[in-house]
């Protein structure tokens, strides 16, 4: 409140922590800081590493209405789309969601689980139960494009022509990419479970 309506001040930066619902919980002031590191890049990481955190704080109790709608989507993948989606918004830094649909040749083959072992660090797994000799597995892949998910699938494709010998296509495994621009959570999550029950 000592910032408000005040021209001269003796901060460089003044960054306020705002979650989802626009509430505000601190704010960043910076007093010093190298002249050269003073740039639109560098503002930038902070207000995104602010986002992240401050929606962190309700993402859960925001992602209640989904898990509502939908659930069996696992409560994390739900937090951190709800996150993702929200940064989307507010930066302009998109994310994407891999679905993979698998044959009941490949599940058998149990092609799903070894895919799982490839999961990034920061990506998150929806992994669903197969139905009607179908399995679906959705990978959130946080601060990805397409380019993200494009370069994912060309070492998926090369892995499945080094182990099982074939394109995914013949190995009983398609794609399809969902960007967070173009798809909201709720619409997002009733597309992958449409995919589930088709």
């Amino acid at each position: 409140e000592s910032l408000e309506g005040e021209q001269q001040s003796r901060y460089l930066i003044a960054a306020p922590l705002l979650d989802l619902r626009g509430d505000l919980y601190a704010m960043l002031v910076v007093k010093e800081m190298p002249f050269f590191a003073l740039q639109t890049e560098n503002l930038q990481v902070i207000n995104l590493l602010l986002g992240y955190y401050t929606d962190g704080l309700s993402a859960k109790e925001l992602a209640l209405p989904l898990l509502a709608r939908f659930p069996s989507c696992p409560e994390n993948f739900a937090v951190e789309l709800q996150r993702l989606a929200h940064m989307q918004q507010s930066t302009g830094i998109g994310s994407v969601v891999v679905v993979l649909e698998f044959t009941q040749e490949a599940i058998s083959r149990s092609v799903p689980r070894q895919i799982l072992r490839m999961k990034r660090l920061l990506d998150e797994i929806w992994h669903m139960e197969p139905q009607a000799g179908k399995q679906v597995l959705a990978i959130l892949m946080p601060l990805g494009t397409t380019a993200t998910a494009e370069g994912f699938l060309q070492r998926l494709e090369q892995w499945a022509l080094r182990k099982q010998r074939s394109s995914l296509m013949e190995a009983g495994i398609f794609p399809h990419v969902y960007a967070l621009k173009k798809y909201p959570p709720p619409k997002l999550l009733q597309r992958i479970t449409e995919l589930q029950h088709a």
